[in-house]
């Protein structure tokens, strides 16, 4: 099922298809996801599925990926692209899920994922053949010139990855895939990042899944 999580105001003016999750005013969700906030995600994911477009807000929200991913009941490769590796130990807290370290918590304690295959420029390995895959899209993978997240960004081009994600659905098929990135007002987005970054998320909602 499509759906829109919203845990900040980074879709001020974007309308899309799907169910809307309002989590604006759970506590306990920037950077690190609290225990009683995970639970709450869960709840909601887990009555949703893993299949469809699945759009999660900023890249400080990128854990809900993991929440997503153990829906999954058959062996998958996880396709990432992202311009950081998001493994690593929390610096906070080990035990409290992160935007940084979802994968690494992915990686220890999904017994279905079988690869990781990371896009951080337009050329990587190709995922396993015969396994179906889930996509996970943080929008900081791409040049600023394309789109404007609130971290640091890599300099993938938007047709790159588009043809990217098309080679892969041609190839594989695909469980899920969910996509986080952008930036607020209350971040310092004008209305022409705003709108850039609105007519990208459109390219990749009318793309074929």
């Amino acid at each position: 099922m499509n759906c829109i999580f919203y845990l900040s105001d980074v879709y001020p003016d974007e309308h899309f298809p799907g169910d809307f999750q309002d989590f604006r005013d759970l506590e306990g969700t920037r950077f690190y996801c609290a225990p009683e906030a995970e639970k709450r995600l869960s709840q909601s994911i887990h009555a949703l599925g893993p299949d469809g477009i699945h759009h999660i807000d900023l890249g400080d929200y990128h854990y809900l990926s993991l929440l997503w991913m153990r829906e999954i009941r058959e062996p998958f490769s996880l396709v990432l692209f992202d311009h950081h590796p998001d493994d690593q130990p929390g610096a906070l807290d080990q035990g409290m899920l992160s935007c940084g370290n979802w994968v690494k918590f992915a990686r220890e304690t999904l017994p279905e994922l079988r690869e990781l295959v990371w896009y951080r420029g337009p050329d990587s390995r190709e995922p396993c053949a015969g396994l179906p895959v889930y996509v996970s899209v943080d929008l900081d993978v791409l040049d600023r010139n394309e789109f404007v997240t609130d971290w640091d960004q890599g300099s993938m081009s938007a047709a790159q990855l588009l043809a990217r994600l098309d080679r892969i659905r041609r190839s594989h098929r695909i469980i899920g895939i969910d996509v986080c990135g952008g930036l607020t007002r209350a971040q310092g987005a004008g209305d022409a990042e705003l709108e850039k970054n609105a007519r990208l998320r459109s390219l990749l909602n009318n793309s074929r899944w």
